[in-house]
């Protein structure tokens, strides 16, 4: 599977981006308030929610800003990805922490060997290339308050989104 080049930002290779951020810039650039359903998962670490809400946002985001939609295979390649990392860690919790609050292995009993070269291979692309998104999304998010301040715009209305990732 090939995840598509974005613009990466080299300068900061310690700064990642999750998919928290890609979902609240989205909604800001499509002056929309996360609210509801939306707002559940941001308070959450569970990816395949996460990636869920923020799919459809990329897409929609790239219409409004006249951009090419992005590639099938990337946006699959992604979703693998997720569902992967989902099925061993559902909540968000297992590759974080040895042991449960209750004091279990937090990682599943069928789980023997994690192949820590391939595992961090992988997480890497991913995080390029969804720090790259995110690196668009800013981009078109200077753009856009640009515009407005140039035209004496403001915002149909303000987001009053969470701190935290």
């Amino acid at each position: 599977m090939k995840l598509g080049n974005r613009s990466l930002n080299h300068e900061n290779p310690a700064k990642r981006v999750s998919p928290k951020s890609i979902i609240r810039t989205a909604y800001s650039l499509l002056d929309e308030a996360v609210t509801g359903k939306s707002s559940g998962p941001l308070t959450q670490h569970d990816l395949s929610k996460l990636w869920a809400l923020a799919r459809p946002l990329l897409n929609a985001v790239s219409k409004i800003a006249d951009n090419s939609v992005f590639p099938l295979d990337d946006l699959e390649g992604i979703d693998s990805y997720i569902r992967q990392m989902h099925e061993h860690d559902p909540n968000g919790q297992h590759f974080r922490y040895p042991t449960t609050k209750k004091g279990t292995p937090s990682l599943r009993s069928g789980l023997t060997s994690i192949n820590i070269r391939d595992l961090s291979s992988a997480l890497e692309n991913l995080a390029d290339y969804l720090e790259g998104t995110d690196n668009w999304l800013g981009d078109l998010i200077e753009a856009k308050a640009g515009y407005q301040a140039k035209h004496g715009l403001t915002p149909p209305h303000q987001h009053d989104f969470e701190a935290g990732g």
